[in-house]
C-alpha cells in the first residue's frame, strides 16, 4: 500500500470479446480495497452499434476472420486513445 495518499496505480481494465465490464466489478471492488484505480472500459463494438439503419458492428464476431475482427479491434484502438487522452 502506498503511503504517500497522492499515489495510487492506475490499472486500464479492457474487457475480452463481448464482454461488458461490470462483469468484472467484484475484481474491481478487490483491487480498489489493494490501493488501485481502477479505469474500466465499455467498448462499442461488445454491444453492437447499428446507425441509420445498418450494422457498424456486431456483438458476435469470428475473432478468427480477420474481416470481422479488424474494425472491432479499431473501435478498441479509439477507446483507449480516448481514455489515454483525457
Amino acid at each position: 500500500m502506498p503511503t504517500n495518499s497522492d499515489l495510487f496505480p492506475v490499472l486500464i481494465f479492457s474487457p475480452g470479446a463481448n464482454s461488458g465490464a461490470n462483469y468484472h466489478s467484484d475484481s474491481f471492488e478487490d483491487l480498489a480495497s489493494h490501493g488501485y484505480i481502477v479505469l474500466a472500459i465499455d467498448h462499442s463494438a461488445a454491444g453492437g452499434v447499428v446507425f441509420d439503419g445498418k450494422v457498424r458492428y456486431t456483438s458476435e464476431f469470428n475473432a478468427g476472420s480477420a474481416a470481422e475482427a479488424n474494425p472491432v479491434l479499431a473501435d478498441r484502438v479509439q477507446d483507449f486513445k480516448f481514455v489515454l487522452d483525457d
